[in-house]
């Protein structure tokens, strides 16, 4: 249970045992925890017995067994048949041993800021972190720190919950504020769509939002303005890459209500454009910047790119001719358009090595494309 390891120290290697400064329990360990591992070299479970921290004396009905969700008290004279291997009483080879054992130094005495160290305590006292430690590296546990409280509460249902309760505040025939639809919006596919959790919530959540864009063809702008410059990944990260067909349904139920509800004001502009609305996307990082001797039209007035691939033989670089469509979606004074080209049709050039998770957004396209036809006709310029 105890462990002295003052035996094994530099200081005890290379001086006499009457020059040390540091007090006798300096060197001196007390168990506290020990793991377990059950089973062989290939396979088995992990589990620990610890001492719960305890003020006061010390007292064997402390001690914890901590087994996946079960925990038990521990009684400590039971530990040399319980964590050491070999042959139980039975004669029989044990099938667990501990793997690790954690011991805690019984003497650390820390500074104050600013106290100067004596020198008879100079290995005695361990200096508080600030005092040391530099600057970057405190500011950096500090935001990791706050990040994981932050995500503790985001994740947690509680407070999912709670938003809930305050959505359903407002009545499904009134204009949300748009602060609410931001903060419901950005909770549901930044926190809800991960936690598998909290996914009972999602459709109740979705239900409210749809009839919330639905209303405000402000809310929608936001949406699609947002995804276009800033959380495009939602696309590839929700309709493609996630594994659960009812989050991705319950995602494109959402761009679907907003695509509708955008369509009829935007698609008299659909085939202006504006340099000042242009956003990066493939089709604008592979044209813009291009000669006339890298790229034509064909008989069709489609866009043929020629694109250059070094990375395999530099010597002799491959080329393939790329069709990018006629129309500069991403320079498009339309935001439902924009987020047509850079968003969706961008993202199926992930739709091959995503081809059993990809009808949620071919069902998306399909919603812009049935909105009417100047819609279809637009789709099929893109």
């Amino acid at each position: 249970m105890e462990l002295n390891m003052k035996a094994y120290t530099k200081e005890q290697l290379t001086a006499s045992a009457d020059s040390f400064p540091k007090v006798a329990d300096y060197y001196q360990y007390q168990l506290r925890g020990v793991l377990i591992h059950s089973g062989t070299a290939d396979s088995g479970h992990y589990y620990s017995i610890a001492k719960a921290p305890q003020h006061g004396e010390d007292s064997d009905a402390s001690w914890f067994c901590f087994n996946d969700s079960t925990v038990s008290p521990f009684d400590l004279s039971a530990l040399h048949e319980e964590a050491f291997g070999g042959f139980s009483s039975q004669n029989s080879l044990k099938p667990y041993s501990a793997y690790l054992l954690i011991y805690e130094r019984q003497h650390v005495a820390f500074l104050e800021r600013g106290t100067e160290l004596p020198s008879s305590y100079e290995y005695n006292c361990v200096q508080e972190p600030k005092l040391f430690m530099p600057k970057e590296l405190l500011d950096d546990i500090s935001r990791d720190n706050s990040r994981f409280l932050r995500d503790q509460t985001l994740f947690d249902p509680a407070y999912s919950t709670w938003l809930l309760d305050i959505a359903n505040v407002i009545e499904t025939d009134t204009l949300a504020p748009l602060e609410i639809v931001q903060l419901v919006t950005l909770h549901i596919f930044e926190n809800l769509s991960h936690s598998k959790d909290l996914n009972s919530q999602l459709e109740s959540f979705v239900t409210l939002l749809c009839s919330w864009y639905a209303q405000s063809s402000d809310a929608c702008l936001w949406l699609l303005d947002f995804m276009c410059k800033k959380l495009r990944f939602w696309i590839v990260k929700i309709l493609l890459n996630c594994s659960v067909a009812e989050t991705r349904s319950l995602f494109a139920r959402v761009l679907m209500t907003v695509i509708r509800k955008m369509a009829v004001g935007n698609r008299a502009q659909y085939g202006v454009e504006d340099e000042e609305c242009a956003v990066a996307g493939s089709g604008s990082a592979s044209f813009v910047g291009s000669d006339d001797d890298w790229n034509r039209r064909d008989s069709d007035d489609d866009i043929l790119l020629k694109v250059f691939d070094w990375s395999q033989t530099p010597q002799q670089p491959s080329c393939v001719t790329r069709r990018i469509g006629r129309a500069n979606f991403w320079m498009s004074k339309t935001v439902c358009s924009r987020f047509l080209g850079v968003a969706l049709l961008d993202a199926m050039q992930s739709c091959e090595q995503h081809w059993r998770r990809f009808d949620q957004l071919f069902q998306v396209v399909d919603c812009f494309a049935s909105c009417g036809f100047s819609e279809a006709v637009y789709l099929i310029r893109c």
